[in-house]
């Protein structure tokens, strides 16, 4: 595939209306990601102040933080959380809309879409993150 014949170790999915208001170092997100094996991705849009969750118009649960810089210097504003102790947007693990994961983790999610769901699971972006978050979950 082009990714890796460029050497693509890192894939970021967003929207084509996402509005970026504030600096993001997706340098310090690549590196996390290259150093702590059990952090499955860095989510661009989420930060402790979102506390409610529009599609489901309630309050979500906050999961605690723990500061990203302890395992990678270069992290400082990147912040890490248990996903369980969350829920709606903190426990939505494949999300499409300002998200960084690992080239080889969206490849096998991929495959794993298309073995239970057929292709026409990865054909439209909501069937591909509703898909996708089902699989993580069970």
């Amino acid at each position: 595939s082009l990714a890796h014949s460029t050497g693509t170790r890192f894939l970021m999915f967003t929207v084509d209306d996402a509005l970026w208001f504030s600096g993001f170092d997706a340098g310090a997100a690549l590196q996390l990601l290259s150093l702590q094996a059990d952090v499955y991705v860095v989510h661009a849009k989420l930060c402790p102040r979102i506390e409610y969750a529009h599609p489901n118009n309630k309050f979500m649960r906050v999961p605690r933080f723990s500061s990203a810089a302890a395992v990678c210097a270069d992290a400082k504003q990147l912040l890490l959380y248990e996903r369980d102790q969350g829920e709606y947007d903190w426990n939505y693990p494949w999300e499409l809309s300002a998200s960084i994961y690992r080239l080889h983790d969206v490849e096998e999610m991929l495959q794993a879409i298309r073995t239970h769901f057929g292709d026409a699971g990865v054909n439209h972006p909501n069937h591909l993150e509703g898909y996708g978050v089902r699989l993580l979950k069970q």
